[in-house]
């Protein structure tokens, strides 16, 4: 039952392969299939309580099952909306 639960986070997992001779800018020659994650945000309230930490490791196992060998993550330098 899920009643009276909340979203208090969430982030974007998208699976890609490299092209050959394509590096993005930031990886550190990392071949293959590679996880790009994006949008990670969470709920005023529930910031510093982990929650992000939570989201980068439960992405971090979905893309690994989906075969990801690498991570590339883009932020930004500043932290507001």
């Amino acid at each position: 039952d899920t009643a009276g639960e909340i979203i208090v986070g969430s982030i974007d997992v998208e699976l890609t392969d490299v092209l050959g001779g394509q590096p993005l800018v930031g990886t550190s020659g990392a071949q293959g299939r590679r996880a790009y994650l994006s949008n990670v945000c969470t709920a005023a309230a529930a910031r510093r309580r982990g929650v992000g930490q939570q989201l980068l490791e439960a992405a971090t196992d979905a893309a690994r099952g989906m075969g990801a060998e690498a991570l590339y993550v883009h932020a930004l330098y500043v932290n507001e909306v």
